[in-house]
């Protein structure tokens, strides 16, 4: 499900999706370099597990660097962990520049339980008008996300 909305101006979207996998794996994968590695980034991108730093607590840190397949731009991602209920909620606060300000960018993660799957539900913006393809990536990453759980 996605629910784009524009807020004066700038992108906010919510994206939800459903797991077969239990909530503590869902967690793991989001928290665990060697499975973020395998999922984190849209199709023509990866992730180099040596490149994720994760200080897993409230006022730690959530790094990485995403390579784009076929030229090696890497695009460096860097965010504070400000809110953190294990195995349930990770909020992510993250910079970006743009021409004319500097602006917080707030990543929440919701993990639900449900009858041995996983609902998670992800918020993330505002985006600035150039960041529209926030959607098609979240989603192609989530499309990996499915995959890994039917190893």
């Amino acid at each position: 499900m996605t629910n784009p909305n524009d807020v004066n101006g700038d992108k906010e979207l919510t994206l939800t999706r459903i797991f077969d996998a239990p909530r503590e794996l869902v967690w793991k994968s989001w928290t665990k370099p060697e499975l973020l590695a395998k999922w984190w980034g849209p199709a023509g991108f990866q992730t180099p597990k040596e490149s994720i730093d994760i200080d897993l607590r409230v006022g730690g840190w959530f790094n990485l660097c995403m390579v784009q397949i076929n030229t090696g731009t890497e695009i460096w991602i860097q965010h504070e962990i400000i809110e953190l209920v294990e195995p349930r909620l990770l909020v992510l606060r993250s910079e970006e520049q743009t021409d004319l300000r500097l602006s917080a960018m707030i990543t929440r993660v919701q993990l639900d339980e449900m009858d041995g799957k996983t609902k998670m539900t992800l918020h993330n913006g505002p985006y600035s008008k150039e960041m529209n393809h926030a959607i098609s990536g979240w989603g192609q990453s989530f499309d990996k996300l499915v995959e890994l759980f039917k190893k």
